[in-house]
C-alpha cells in the first residue's frame, strides 16, 4: 500500500491523526529517517484541511531519549 493510501486509510476509520515513517532524501543525496505526524480537521471556511508536520528522528531520539521507542516497520 502506497503512503497516500496509507493516510487515507488511517482517517478513514475515524482516526483524526496519523503518523507514517519514511526516510527523506536531502539535496546532497544523503537519507534522513523522518516521522510524518498529520491531522485532519473538518474547518466550516475551508472544508476538510490537513495539517503536517514532519521531524527528524534522531532529533527526536536525542530530546526525548529513552521515553520515545519509534520502530520502523
Amino acid at each position: 500500500m502506497n503512503w497516500f493510501k496509507r493516510i487515507w486509510s488511517q482517517i478513514d476509520v475515524g482516526h483524526s491523526n496519523d503518523y507514517i515513517f519514511f526516510h527523506m532524501r536531502k539535496a546532497d543525496g544523503t537519507y534522513i529517517s523522518v516521522l510524518d505526524h498529520g491531522r485532519i480537521v473538518d474547518s466550516v471556511r475551508n472544508g476538510r484541511v490537513f495539517y503536517v508536520m514532519i521531524m527528524e528522528l534522531n532529533a527526536l531520539q536525542r530530546h526525548y531519549g529513552d521515553c520515545l521507542e519509534l520502530v520502523e516497520k
